[in-house]
């Protein structure tokens, strides 16, 4: 199946199908986008549409993942802790990646947004709570998910203000309370 995946054909039709994709959500509603359109654009039949992706959404959450990717969330699972450093890689990627978002769905941001809002933070709790030192799985998801909320809902109240203060004066503004809420954390055992 690897070897699959590094055929050229396949590489090339999948950046066919994501290309048409692409070009449909600058042009269309993302709910009025129907497989026929993306093959028709693609130039390729529905079968072959079917071969890499069950759906329009499963497209839409491949797409997203190559953007995270894209954007240095990978990086993320490499930091040694949820340090100073973790948090401002992860601001900046997040910040990217709203960036990034708006300009690849145009004017279906908003609609896009909704449906990917889901998978965004459901990919950033299981990287950051493999950082939260505490015993039960669950009590790591719920610490993780009230720091995912946070970054999100900050960083979606700046740039829907036009961003008003500097990128790095944000992260300056936001980190001492991400600092402070893992901080509050007690390692496992004690």
């Amino acid at each position: 199946m690897v070897h699959l995946q590094e055929d050229p054909r396949i590489v090339r039709t999948r950046s066919l199908i994501i290309e048409a994709f692409l070009e449909l959500v600058q042009e269309k509603d993302f709910e009025a986008i129907s497989v026929k359109d993306i093959t028709e654009r693609a130039t390729i039949n529905r079968a072959t549409f079917y071969r890499h992706f069950p759906d329009k959404y499963l497209l839409l959450e491949h797409i997203l993942d190559q953007m995270m990717e894209n954007k240095g969330f990978e990086k993320l699972k490499e930091q040694p802790s949820l340090d100073e450093a973790a948090f401002r890689l992860l601001l900046d990627c997040f910040y990217k990646l709203i960036e990034a978002l708006k300009v690849a769905f145009g004017r279906n941001y908003p609609t896009v947004t909704l449906l990917m809002e889901r998978m965004i933070k459901d990919k950033l709790i299981t990287i950051i709570s493999t950082f939260i030192p505490l015993e039960h799985t669950d009590q790591k998801k719920i610490v993780a998910t009230m720091l995912v909320m946070s970054i999100h809902s900050a960083t979606c109240y700046w740039i829907s203000g036009n961003k008003s203060i500097p990128q790095e004066k944000f992260i300056d503004t936001v980190l001492p309370f991400l600092m402070g809420a893992v901080s509050g954390i007690s390692p496992v055992g004690k």
